[in-house]
């Protein structure tokens, strides 16, 4: 799990798993639009390959659909409903340096 702060404010939460699910990437709306989101997933990313991972996976909600693309991620399914919403299930592959 990650915290990102601010000015010591929280900002915005991330975690995932071992298993390289992306479980959270919440900011706080007070900080969106500031690339907190950007830098938590930078920081998950990161830490992922120190422990090996060599993908991450998410369930994106269709309005963060965008973002996650335009950080690499593709879709890796079909829509699935979850918690009586909309979720697009994503992948992002990592390069072997």
């Amino acid at each position: 799990m990650l915290v990102a702060s601010v000015n010591d404010r929280i900002a915005g939460v991330g975690a995932f798993t071992y298993l390289g699910h992306v479980t959270l990437n919440y900011v706080d709306p007070d900080f969106r639009l500031r690339g907190v989101s950007k830098k938590i997933m930078a920081t998950i990313e990161e830490r992922a390959r120190v422990l090996g991972l060599k993908r991450l996976h998410l369930e994106s909600t269709l309005t963060a659909q965008r973002f996650y693309e335009s950080i690499g991620y593709s879709v890796s399914g079909p829509r699935q409903r979850k918690h009586g919403l909309e979720n697009q299930p994503m992948l992002k592959n990592f390069r072997s340096v």
